[in-house]
């Protein structure tokens, strides 16, 4: 029993610095001054044999309590922030495998046997997906003369491919029938892509929540005929159940719901037309203001009105983040903050815009980050898309300073 106490001890850890106490025994000093606190029990005895007791004589100048409050709270700070984007990270990574994985691939093969028919409905769609996820990545008139039909060999799909996976099968008598899922290789469909010049976008968009709103009746069919979240999409999205917001519903209305969503901008989703031509505009609501993103095309139902409304949602994405050109513009940049959520929202805001090239923190302090990185294309375009994300940037000739649009939006 005491041998399991001395090593829960041990590796015990400080929440703030990260180090143990057996670190703190093999090295001789602590991390920072909430150890004193964590490692309390252990480190009374080890006081009272050097200094005979527990409470040290004489006064702490106040400037030496502010300077170790403030090394306490940078060291929190630092630590929080590594915690931060090991996180991003791993949700990167599962971001990254869902955006090259195409679902719901339907095939229907007959061969001399059940093996051989399932052999090659995998091979067909091994190719199926991969045109599809061409669609994905990329815009139409990049593809042009590019890509034509028979431009994915089946050889080049099973390089391209990773895994198969079976969503649904019907199989017997020399025929495999179903829905599969395929799992493709980002390294080599992006080196297919840069080998012909094609543009693409492989990062997700600024998660949003989507408003159905219809000014007049069928307002809760409308809102039936979203999904209740994206999947596989480049704009991620989740649509609210609420039937309560307008057409003229501003940021202070919506705001709840995007934040319970952990989204950063709300899409109303209004529609407009009769049964058989209904048609779908889109606006992107943020604390900075509106932006008019466009209108659909005429659908026959419902149903295909939402399909189109959210394949325009990545149409918009793709063509505000695709890059064309090489030229970076080099920047650094004031982020102002007033917690550590918003500090850690900021900088992932930042950091992972698909405009943004080499980021790095220079300094951090409790209010306020040096950021350096560089962009590509040109500046209003650069901050409108900021925007989108939940960030305000003021450049002039000092300089750029940044802040989070929630902050400074009026109450």
């Amino acid at each position: 029993r005491t041998h399991w106490k001395l090593k829960a001890v041990n590796t015990t850890a400080c929440p703030n610095c990260g180090i143990s106490f057996r670190e703190f025994r093999s090295q001789g000093r602590l991390g920072c001054p909430h150890d004193y606190t964590e490692f309390e029990d252990e480190l009374m005895p080890l006081l009272e044999n050097i200094h005979g007791e527990t409470q040290r004589c004489g006064k702490l100048p106040t400037r030496a309590a502010d300077s170790s409050r403030q090394q306490y709270e940078l060291i929190r700070l630092r630590k929080d922030l590594q915690q931060a984007v090991a996180a991003e990270e791993y949700e990167a990574a599962a971001q990254l495998r869902d955006i090259y994985t195409i679902r719901e691939i339907e095939v229907e093969e007959t061969a001399g046997s059940v093996i051989q028919a399932q052999q090659e409905a995998f091979a067909s769609a091994r190719v199926k997906g991969a045109y599809r996820l061409f669609e994905r990545l990329t815009l139409p008139e990049d593809r042009s003369g590019k890509l034509s039909s028979g431009a994915v060999s089946g050889a080049l799909a099973n390089r391209l491919a990773v895994a198969v996976d079976v969503e649904e099968e019907e199989r017997g008598g020399g025929k495999y029938v179903g829905k599969l899922a395929v799992v493709y290789n980002p390294t080599n469909v992006r080196e297919f892509l840069d080998e012909r010049s094609i543009p693409y976008i492989d990062q997700l968009a600024p998660k949003s929540v989507v408003f159905p709103v219809r000014s007049s009746a069928n307002a809760v069919a409308w809102n039936s005929a979203w999904p209740n979240s994206s999947r596989g999409r480049l704009a991620p999205f989740e649509t609210s159940r609420g039937t309560s917001a307008t057409s003229s519903s501003a940021w202070q209305e919506l705001q709840g719901d995007v934040m319970a969503a952990n989204a950063r901008r709300a899409i109303k989703a209004e529609l407009l037309g009769d049964a058989g031509s209904y048609r779908v505009r889109l606006i992107s609501v943020t604390a900075a203001g509106e932006t008019d993103l466009g209108t659909t095309g005429s659908s026959a139902t419902l149903e295909a009105a939402a399909e189109n409304a959210a394949d325009l949602l990545d149409t918009v994405w793709k063509r505000s983040a695709i890059i064309r050109s090489g030229e970076r513009t080099p920047v650094e940049a004031t982020v102002l903050f007033t917690s550590l959520p918003e500090w850690n929202s900021l900088r992932s805001a930042l950091a992972r815009s698909p405009l943004v090239f080499g980021f790095e923190i220079v300094g951090l302090s409790r209010q306020g980050a040096v950021v350096r990185f560089a962009y590509a294309g040109e500046r209003d375009k650069f901050i409108s898309s900021l925007r989108e994300r939940g960030l305000m940037a003021d450049a002039d000739e000092m300089g750029w300073v940044m802040t989070s649009a929630v902050t400074r939006a009026p109450s």
